[in-house]
C-alpha cells in the first residue's frame, strides 16, 4: 500500500509478491503491539507517542527508536509513552516501538509524525484500506476510513493502473464496489478526499487478481527482530480453495535456522543466534493442481549486550482460582543471568496466608470467600532497583469440584515433561473425563486421562489446559498450566571421526570440548546401528568393541548446565571393524572384470575406515568411473548411472570430510588407490577415490593425496583396460564404465 503526503504509514512492510500483499494474521508467538495513529503536527510543536500490548503496559518492556526523518532526540526511549519534540524541521519522522516480555515473545509497530508549516496542518486524513487478493471475476468492496472533520467533505475514487479498466460503482462515496475484475493482474486505486476548508488527503490500494481456480499462498509479512528470539511463521491461503492443501517450509537464504514444524501452516523458527537476513519459502500443494510458493524475509538485528535495567520485568505464575484453605503455588520469574535477587511477597487484599514471603517459589492458602490479590517485589541489589508484579486469585466456593495441574515449572526445548491433573471434591465413586489442550506456544501432547507427557518445541511460556468433567453430576472444571521453557543452546562436541577396529578387541573413543571440565555435564554414548557394544557409555572416553565385521554408527550426546544455561551437543562417529588391518575389497566392473584391492589400515586407519563405511553402505554400487586419463588415473565416487547417463551423486549421500593421513609412508605409485581431494584442500576427502595408472608420486604426494591400499591379483589388467576407453573433452568415458558391486572379500563380507 502506498501513502500520500498526509497518510497513515504501513505499520509493517509487506512482502512484494507477483499477486500483491495481504496482511497476515498476528503470529501466536508474538505480542500484538499497537502504537498510536500517525499524526500531522505543525513545525516547532511537540507530541506524545504511546504503545500498548492489548490493554496493558506495565507487564512489558518497551524500546522506542527513530527509523527515518531528520534526527530528533527521544528523552525516555524505554517508556510506554514518550514525549518527542519540539520538531524544528519539516518532513516525515518515522518511529518504531518494540515490546518484549520475560518469556521471549515480542512485537513491534510503527508510527509516523508528519511535520508541516505553521497554519497548514490538514484537518482531515484518509486511509484507502488494506491491499487485497481476489480471484478472477470478483467484485471487490472498497471501504476507506477518515480521521477528521467530514462535514462538507467530498470524495473521489479513481483507477490509477491495471490490465483493464474496472467499473467503480460510486466514485464519490467512501464505500463502493469495483468490478467485476475479469482480467488477472494488479489494479491500483486511489481515493482523494477534500475537506470543506480545501485541505486534501489521498491514499492508494492494490487489488491483485489471480486466474480462476488459481491458488495463492501468503507466507506472512517481513519482520525485523532482535537476536536470540524464536518466532512463528504462518502461511495462509488468500485466494483459492484451502481444503486439503499441504504446506512445506524451507529456508532459502541466511545462516541455517531450525524450522520446528516444516509441514505445518504455522511453525516456530529459531532461535536466531546471529544478525543477518533469513529468507524462508512456503510451498502450498493443493489436492489437484500445481504447487505455489511465497517467501518471507526475517531481518535479525544485533542486540546490545549491555543490560538495560529498564528492560527487566518480574512475572507471577499463580492459579487463577483456589478453593477455601487449598494451597496454590506462587512462582516469580528469575532475574537476568549473573544477577542475584531477593523476593518479598505481600497480600494486598482478601484473606489468605502466604507460606514463606521471602522465597521465589512459595504457596498461598485462601482463608475467606473474597478474591485475594498478591504482589511480589524482586530486588536486585547490584542495580539498586526493585521490580513488582501483581496477580488476583479468585476464591472458589468450598467443596466445589475443581482440577489442578501439577508438574515442574521449568523445562528445556525437546525435554519430555510429565504433567498430572488432580481433582478435588469429586462426587463419591465419580468417573472423571479429562481432555488436554495446548493453549500457547508449541508442544506435543500425549495424554491418558488426567496424565500427560508433553514435549515443548518453542522456548518461552508454553501453556496447557486440562478440562475435566465429573460424569456423575456433570460438574466441570479447568486449569491452565504454564511451563517456562529454556531454549536449547548447542555447544560444539569433538570426537574421533573414524576408527578402524579389529573384531573383538576393545577400542577407546575420545570426546572433548572446552567445557568438558564442568562437573554438571551428562554423557551418553549409544549404538545407533551396527553390531557393537559400549563399556562406560556415560563417560567421555568409553571402550567400544566391534562384535562382527561391518560399520557401527555411534552417537554421543552431551548436556548439562554450562554458564547457567542448559546446553546440549551431539556428535555421530563410526567404528569400522575388520578381522585384520589389511582387509580386501573388490570392484565388479561391468564388461571389464574385477578389481581387487588390499587396504592398508595400519598406514591409513581413518581413510580405510571411511572407505569401508562407503563399501558397507553400497555407496559405490551403480557408480561409474567418471574420470579416465591414460597414463595418469581412473577415478570414481562422484557420478551414478541413471537411465544410461551419469548423474552427479546427491551431496547428502556423502559423509563428512575426514582428516588427511598423508604422508603416511605410502606413495602414489602405479596400482595404488588414493583419496580424491578438492584443489588446495587436503582435508576435503569424502567418497571420491582414484587408482594410479603410473608413478604419480612426484606431485600427488606433495598435494597430500592419501594412499590407503593397492590393486592385487589380476586387477591391474582390468584397470589398464578401462584406462584406454574413448573419452570426451572432460575425460569422461563416452560409454559409461559401470561398477555393479563394490564389496568386502576374504573376511566373510
Amino acid at each position: 500500500m502506498q501513502r500520500g503526503p498526509f497518510l497513515l504509514a504501513c505499520v509493517v512492510g509487506c512482502l512484494s509478491v507477483p499477486l500483491g500483499c495481504t496482511p497476515a494474521a498476528p503470529s501466536a508467538a508474538q505480542l500484538n503491539v499497537a502504537a498510536n495513529p500517525d499524526q500531522t503536527i505543525e513545525i516547532n510543536d511537540s507530541t506524545t507517542l504511546s504503545a500498548a500490548v492489548g490493554d496493558r503496559t506495565e507487564a512489558y518492556s518497551f524500546r522506542w527508536e527513530q527509523v527515518s526523518g531528520p534526527e530528533i532526540e527521544i528523552a525516555d526511549p524505554v517508556a510506554a509513552s514518550i514525549d518527542v519534540g519540539p520538531f524544528t524541521e519539516l518532513g516525515d519522522y518515522k518511529f518504531r516501538v518494540i515490546a518484549s516480555a520475560a518469556d521471549g515473545k515480542f512485537g513491534q509497530d510503527f508510527v509516523t509524525v508528519i511535520v508541516v508549516e505553521e497554519g497548514s496542518s490538514p484537518n482531515i486524513m484518509v486511509d484507502a484500506g488494506p491491499d487485497q487478493n481476489v480471484e478472477q471475476g470478483s467484485t471487490v468492496q472498497l471501504a476507506a476510513s477518515i480521521d477528521g472533520e467530514t462535514e462538507g467533505a467530498t470524495f473521489a475514487w479513481e483507477q490509477i493502473s491495471g490490465p483493464a479498466d474496472a467499473a467503480i460503482a460510486d466514485a464519490t462515496s467512501l464505500e463502493t464496489e469495483v468490478g467485476p475484475l475479469d482480467t488477472p493482474g494488479e489494479y491500483e486505486f486511489r481515493i482523494v478526499i477534500t475537506s470543506a476548508e480545501g485541505d486534501t488527503s489521498q491514499d492508494t490500494l492494490i487489488i491483485s487478481v489471480s486466474e480462476l481456480g488459481e491458488l495463492v499462498v501468503d507466507a506472512g509479512e517481513d519482520q525485523t527482530i532482535p537476536e536470540q528470539l524464536t518466532i512463528t511463521l504462518e502461511a495462509m491461503i488468500v485466494v483459492g480453495d484451502a481444503s486439503g492443501v499441504t504446506f512445506e517450509w524451507t529456508q532459502v537464504a541466511g545462516a541455517p535456522a531450525n524450522i520446528a514444524l516444516p509441514t505445518e501452516a504455522a511453525t516456530p523458527v529459531g532461535p536466531f543466534d546471529a544478525p543477518g537476513a533469513f529468507v524462508f519459502e512456503v510451498t502450498a500443494t493443493p489436492l489437484a493442481g500445481d504447487p505455489v510458493t511465497d517467501q518471507v524475509t526475517i531481518t535479525v538485528e544485533a542486540t546490545d549486550d549491555t543490560l538495560d535495567p529498564d528492560s527487566i520485568i518480574v512475572r507471577i505464575n499463580a492459579p487463577s482460582r483456589s478453593p477455601l484453605n487449598s494451597n496454590g503455588a506462587l512462582t516469580a520469574s528469575l532475574p537476568p543471568d549473573d544477577l542475584e535477587a531477593t523476593y518479598e511477597w505481600e497480600l494486598i487484599s482478601g484473606e489468605a496466608t502466604i507460606e514463606d514471603v521471602t522465597l521465589r517459589e512459595t504457596r498461598i492458602a485462601i482463608n475467606g470467600t473474597a478474591d485475594a490479590s498478591v504482589r511480589v517485589t524482586m530486588r536486585i541489589a547490584e542495580l539498586g532497583r526493585a521490580y513488582t508484579d501483581e496477580v488476583t486469585i479468585e476464591a472458589a466456593p468450598e467443596g466445589e469440584f475443581r482440577v489442578v495441574i501439577t508438574g515442574p515449572t521449568n523445562a528445556v526445548q525437546g525435554e519430555e515433561i510429565a504433567l498430572e491433573g488432580g481433582f478435588a471434591n469429586a462426587s463419591p465413586g465419580a468417573t472423571v473425563e479429562s481432555s488436554w489442550f495446548l493453549v500457547q506456544g508449541g508442544a506435543s501432547i500425549e495424554s491418558s486421562g488426567r496424565l500427560a507427557t508433553v514435549k515443548p518445541i518453542t522456548s518461552g511460556e508454553v501453556r496447557f489446559r486440562l478440562d475435566s468433567t465429573d460424569l456423575n453430576n456433570g460438574d466441570s472444571s479447568s486449569d491452565e498450566y504454564i511451563l517456562v521453557v529454556a531454549p536449547i543452546t548447542e555447544v560444539p562436541v569433538q570426537a574421533i571421526v573414524e576408527n578402524l577396529a579389529v573384531v573383538g578387541e576393545p577400542t577407546t573413543l575420545t570426546a572433548s570440548g572446552d567445557f568438558f571440565a564442568n562437573e554438571d555435564l551428562n554423557f551418553n554414548w549409544r549404538v545407533v546401528s551396527g553390531d557393537a557394544s559400549i563399556e562406560g557409555f556415560t563417560t567421555p572416553e568409553p571402550m567400544v568393541t566391534a562384535n562382527s565385521i561391518g560399520t557401527a554408527e555411534l552417537e554421543l550426546t552431551v548436556n548439562g548446565l554450562i554458564e547457567n544455561l542448559v546446553r546440549t551437543g551431539s556428535k555421530t562417529v563410526f567404528v569400522t571393524s575388520v578381522i585384520d588391518l589389511s582387509p580386501r575389497v573388490e570392484f565388479i566392473v561391468e564388461d571389464f572384470g574385477t578389481i581387487s584391492l588390499d587396504l592398508d589400515g595400519e598406514a591409513a586407519p581413518i581413510t580405510v575406515a571411511n572407505f569401508l563405511h562407503y563399501i558397507d553402505d553400497g555407496f559405490y554400487d551403480g557408480m561409474v568411473w567418471h574420470r579416465v586419463i591414460e597414463d595418469f588415473i581412473i577415478q570414481t565416487g562422484d557420478f551414478v548411472l541413471l537411465d544410461d547417463s551419469p548423474v552427479a551423486v546427491d551431496p547428502e549421500a556423502k559423509r563428512d570430510t575426514i582428516p588427511n593421513e598423508s604422508p603416511n609412508g605410502r606413495s602414489n605409485l602405479r596400482g595404488t588407490i588414493s583419496m580424491a581431494l578438492l584443489p588446495s584442500n587436503p582435508e576435503s576427502g569424502t567418497g571420491g577415490v582414484f587408482i594410479n595408472l603410473t608413478d604419480n608420486n612426484v606431485f600427488l604426494d606433495d598435494m597430500m593425496h592419501t594412499v590407503f591400499g593397492e590393486v592385487v591379483d589380476d586387477g591391474m589388467a582390468v584397470v589398464d583396460a578401462i584406462a584406454v576407453v574413448e573419452t570426451d573433452s572432460g575425460d569422461a568415458p563416452i560409454e559409461p564404465v559401470l561398477i555393479t558391486v563394490a564389496r568386502r572379500v576374504d573376511q566373510g563380507g
